[in-house]
């Protein structure tokens, strides 16, 4: 629907973990340290620190194998920004990869710890 919001605004991720992954049937919510959330209606891909790649489609039940556990409580780092990708880096080398789509529909949304609540 949009792209993500500018770099200054996802800034705040850096030095948050995420703390619980919840899976829906048609999306994934990340629930981070600091009640930030976000939620992915398109896609996500989850890195490896060895590059190996995990790709998820929310697709309902179709979906593939899930390993998003191994997110959970790594500081993040650093955060990439493109119109259509957010990328999270953490200490331990891995990454995750939301996707957002341009159209009528949201992608996604995130809910910042101050509040904020953005449509991607």
């Amino acid at each position: 629907m949009h792209p993500f919001p500018s770099a200054s605004t996802l800034d705040a991720f850096i030095g948050d973990e995420v703390a619980q992954v919840w899976l829906d049937p048609y999306g994934v919510r990340f629930i981070f340290e600091s009640q930030s959330q976000i939620y992915a209606e398109t896609s996500v891909m989850q890195i490896e620190p060895n590059g190996k790649e995990w790709l998820y489609e929310c697709v309902g039940h179709d979906g593939a194998p899930v390993v998003f556990h191994r997110l959970l409580n790594k500081p993040i780092v650093s955060v990439e920004r493109e119109d259509l990708r957010l990328i999270l880096r953490m200490e331990d080398g891995s990454a995750l990869v939301v996707y957002s789509e341009l159209g009528s529909h949201e992608s996604g949304h995130i809910i910042m710890g101050s509040g904020d609540f953005i449509v991607f």
